[in-house]
């Protein structure tokens, strides 16, 4: 049996769950200090640091090098999590049930649930600069 043949009709479908550079379903963070970008975080784990100077003191990021690291962009992620959630309200002041209940969000418990409360009002917190 002959092993070469001549291929005539050739598909390629490309695999739609490739990681990319700009993915466009990722939203962006951004991290500011007054009106200078510090720097941003993607709903994928990816980083950048603008100004490593003006970087929160509880906030580690780490960038990628060339190639995608699934593993760093895990920490990434849960780093921004914790430093959003370490910006909510605890729970164990006076009035902050009363506070969640009236705006309509839940009584978070996990960093993630806490990061999106923060995250809905862009994580403003009465010690930041303005």
């Amino acid at each position: 049996m002959e092993q070469n043949h001549i291929v005539s009709n050739l598909e390629i479908e490309l695999n739609t769950n490739t990681a990319s550079e700009q993915d466009p379903k990722s939203d962006i963070y951004e991290v500011m200090h007054m009106d200078r970008l510090v720097a941003s975080v993607s709903s994928s784990g990816a980083a950048k640091i603008f100004n490593r100077k003006f970087m929160p003191y509880d906030l580690y990021l780490e960038e990628e090098g060339a190639e995608v690291d699934i593993d760093t962009r895990i920490n990434n992620l849960d780093n921004f999590y914790h430093w959003c959630a370490s910006r909510v309200l605890s729970l164990d002041r006076k009035y902050a049930k009363e506070i969640f209940n009236s705006i309509g969000a839940a009584q978070a418990v996990t960093d993630r649930e806490r990061a999106h409360i923060s995250l809905s009002y862009h994580c403003v917190s009465l010690t930041d600069v303005f």
